[in-house]
This record gives structure tokens, sequence and C-alpha cells, in this order.
């Protein structure tokens, strides 16, 4: 129920997949670069420079990525 507030969706139209959509779009919203995006959600990077030659974000630079969400400490 959290949940479905949180998106305000219907409880039956929410499923797992509606949080990457939300995770990407947020992030979008908070500025974050694309590859960045991309490489957060395991997406295969299309581009010549960043998908052949390109590195690997190392893994400091994503979670300042994902803390730019702002999310609630548990």
């Amino acid at each position: 129920r959290r949940l479905a507030k949180a998106i305000r969706k219907k409880p039956e139209a929410l499923v797992l997949y509606s949080l990457r959509h939300t995770f990407a779009t947020r992030l979008k919203s908070a500025d974050v670069q694309e590859f960045t995006i991309s490489e957060l959600m395991g997406h295969a990077v299309e581009s010549l420079a960043t998908g052949r030659y390109g590195k690997k974000l190392d893994v400091g630079r994503l979670r300042e990525a994902v803390e730019k969400l702002g999310l609630p400490r548990v």
C-alpha cells in the first residue's frame, strides 16, 4: 500500500518493473548523466566512445549518483 501511495498507482498495476522506471526517472530529475543511469540499470552502452573504449564507472561514482535521490535511511 505504501508503494502504491508513493507512486500513485493501483496495487494491481504495480510490478517490479515499475521500480525501474521510477529509479531511472528520479535519477534523470537529479541531473545524473545518462551513461551513469544506463550503467546503474545494467544496460549495454551503445555508443562507440563509451561502449567500446570507455571504462566502467567506479563504485564510488555510482554510489554518488544514487545518493542524489535522497532516499530515506532505514
